[in-house]
C-alpha cells in the first residue's frame, strides 16, 4: 500500500459504511484523515474506530456555509473523497415526478458539485466521487439514479481538464451490503433476498462489502497516473443479466 504519511484526507459522507472504510484505507496508510456526517455524535463514534489520525467534523452537505467552515478549518488538504449515498426512489418512469426528481438532484448531483467548489483552493492532489452503476447501465426502476449519477459522469472529463492538475475520478459502485437499506426500510428478510437475487445475476457471483468499493475509492484517489475515469465496481452488472440457467451451451457446440 502507498505511504501517505504526511498527507491530508477528507471524506465526505464519512460515517456511512463505505465512507468509513475508505476512511479506514486512508488512514492505515498513514494519511490524517477527517470524515463528516450531519450528526456530530454519530460522526464522532465512527472517527473514533480510526484510531489517532482520525477526527470528524458535522457538515451538512447541503449548505455551502458548513462546507466554507470545513475546509477553511481543514485548510490545505490532499484528497477529497465524497462518498454520500443518493437518497432517491426506485420508480418506473410512470411514478417518478418533479419532486422525486428534484430530491434526487438534490441529495447526489448538487451535493456533489457544490462540495467540489467549495473544495477548490484547499485541495491539492484529487477528488474522488462515489456514483453508481446506474448511470452506465439499463436498470428498470432506476431512472431517477441513472439520471442523476450520469448527470456527474458526464461533466468528469471537462472537470479532469478544467482542474488540472488536480485530478478527479469516479467509482461507479453497484448493489451493495450496507446500511443504507435498512435505513430506507427495507426488512431484513426482503434485503437477504435481495443480495443473494443480486449475486445470481452477477458474473462475480457475490455481492460487494463495503471494503469492495472503498479499496477502488482508495485508488482512485492516491494513483498519480488516473484522471477524467470512471472505475466500474459492479460487479460486472453492465455485461447484463446472467443466471445459471441463462447460459445455455458452450460456445462451438452442437445444439
Amino acid at each position: 500500500m502507498q505511504d501517505l504519511s504526511g498527507k491530508k484526507a477528507v471524506v465526505i459522507g464519512g460515517t456511512g459504511d463505505i465512507g468509513l472504510a475508505t476512511a479506514k484505507l486512508l488512514v492505515g496508510a498513514g494519511a490524517q484523515t477527517i470524515i463528516t456526517g450531519r450528526k456530530l455524535e454519530r460522526a464522532r463514534d465512527r472517527a473514533a474506530s480510526l484510531g489517532p489520525l482520525g477526527s470528524a467534523m458535522q457538515v451538512d452537505p447541503g449548505s455551502e456555509t458548513d462546507l466554507n467552515r470545513l475546509f477553511a478549518e481543514t485548510g490545505n488538504f490532499d484528497y477529497l473523497l465524497v462518498t454520500l449515498g443518493l437518497q432517491a426512489l426506485a420508480l418506473p418512469f410512470v411514478q417518478l415526478t418533479d419532486e422525486i426528481f428534484q430530491q434526487a438532484l438534490d441529495g447526489k448531483f448538487f451535493y456533489y458539485t457544490r462540495t467540489l467548489r467549495a473544495a477548490l483552493g484547499h485541495v491539492g492532489e484529487s477528488v474522488t466521487w462515489l456514483t453508481g452503476s446506474a448511470g452506465r447501465t439499463a436498470l428498470p426502476g432506476l431512472g431517477s439514479y441513472g439520471a442523476t449519477t450520469g448527470a456527474l459522469h458526464g461533466m468528469l472529463g471537462s472537470l479532469a481538464m478544467e482542474l488540472a492538475p488536480l485530478r478527479i475520478n469516479c467509482v461507479a459502485s453497484g448493489l451493495a451490503r450496507t446500511e443504507f437499506w435498512s435505513k430506507l426500510g427495507m426488512p431484513a428478510e426482503a434485503e437477504a433476498a435481495m443480495y443473494e437475487e443480486g449475486a445470481k445475476m452477477l458474473p462475480v457471483g457475490y455481492v460487494a462489502g463495503p471494503e469492495d468499493i472503498a479499496e477502488a475509492m482508495f485508488f482512485a484517489a492516491v494513483n498519480r497516473y488516473s484522471t477524467g475515469t470512471i472505475m466500474d465496481t459492479s460487479g460486472g452488472q453492465p455485461l447484463g443479466r446472467l443466471l445459471p440457467d441463462e447460459r445455455g451451451a458452450a460456445f462451438g457446440a452442437q445444439a
